[in-house]
């Protein structure tokens, strides 16, 4: 008896191209949308650099300017401050120093010369925000757990 050799399609070509197809899968873009990890992988690699970036530079600008608003209402970025003033946030003095803070506080890089004070409650709670949504982004960008990516069939398990 002869028995024929199997041929096997790759699921992964040579040049990393997925030869996966989503036939008659309902709501198939709302699978990418709730994994945004597979997504990214899925992605040709000039966009999820691209997103990379965007994702991390948005966040540090958003906070740079809620840093900034904090010194600014609290008079800390004045010419000529009387001696008794104490700012909210040391060695920030206009919106670059305040990027390179909210970098720095994203990123738990150290600060050196740059930290805040007892002065302002407020930056307290700001600090707490951004380090919690610093290691967010850092989590999505970076991926997660994929079983809530696993479509499931009559038959056999789904994984992208």
């Amino acid at each position: 008896m002869m028995t024929l050799p199997l041929c096997r399609r790759r699921l992964v070509y040579k040049n990393g191209d997925c030869n996966v197809t989503h036939k008659h899968i309902r709501k198939v873009r709302r699978h990418y949308l709730a994994d945004i990890f597979t997504t990214l992988i899925d992605l040709k690699w000039r966009w999820t650099l691209i997103i990379f970036i965007i994702a991390f530079v948005l966040t540090w600008l958003l906070f740079a300017l809620v840093w900034w608003i904090i010194g600014l209402s609290h008079g800390d970025f004045a010419e000529n401050l009387p001696e008794t003033h104490k700012v909210c946030m040391n060695a920030v003095y206009d919106f670059p120093s305040a990027f390179l803070f909210s970098l720095e506080t994203q990123h738990t890089i150290g600060y050196g010369s740059r930290h805040i004070t007892e002065e302002c409650p407020e930056a307290l709670v700001v600090l707490i925000i951004q380090s919690i949504t610093g290691v967010l982004v850092q989590a999505l960008m970076t991926g997660r757990s994929r079983l809530s990516a696993a479509l499931f069939t009559a038959s056999k398990p789904i994984i992208p």
